[in-house]
């Protein structure tokens, strides 16, 4: 589900009080069925705040709903480390092979990834091998071609797309590597 953090709740004009919280937390101040003063206004513009009132509960709402959704999206955008589209498929050995190019960052060796078909997630799998020109390789570039193996094996196509999100924790071992 989706959650929101809602700072402060409560009833009366937007003042300047409402602003600094905004402002602190780099948050936008949303108000329902009241005025926003002139210099309330002129105040928020100087801080960078943003300010949204509404009249229909219904607006207000979606509204919400929505910056919600932006914001999601926008953080799944920037999680994600690299993407390549299955192009060709391979039975070799009795071992089902995608064969991807990537479109987007990297696809590195072992790491957990998506499987995406027509923008719906169908599966999560984990690369065991990868190779290029029937060389085992550790990462794979954009622009570059692949052959890859999944466990657990999932039900993959022509056109699926493969992403490997990059976790929180992902981020931390980067970090933790470049100190």
């Amino acid at each position: 589900g989706k959650k929101v953090n809602i700072l402060l709740a409560g009833v009366g004009d937007i003042g300047e009080s409402d602003l600094l919280l905004a402002s602190s937390f780099q948050g936008l101040i949303l108000g329902f069925r009241v005025r926003l003063a002139k210099r309330m206004a002129d105040l928020s513009k100087k801080m960078g705040v943003t300010i949204k009132t509404f009249s229909l509960i219904y607006d207000f709402l979606k509204f919400v709903d929505d910056e919600v959704d932006r914001i999601i999206k926008e953080k799944e955008a920037a999680a994600i480390a690299g993407e390549a589209e299955i192009v060709a498929l391979f039975n070799i050995e009795g071992k089902k092979i995608a064969g991807a190019r990537v479109t987007k960052g990297v696809i590195v060796l072992g790491e957990e990834v998506q499987l995406w078909r027509e923008g719906k997630l169908i599966g999560k799998t984990r690369i065991v091998s990868l190779k290029q020109r029937k060389k085992d390789v550790k990462k794979v570039s954009q622009g570059e071609e692949m052959g890859m193996i999944f466990s657990p094996l999932v039900d993959f196509r022509k056109g699926d797309m493969v992403r490997y999100v990059k976790s929180d924790s992902d981020s931390q071992e980067d970090k933790n590597e470049q100190a």
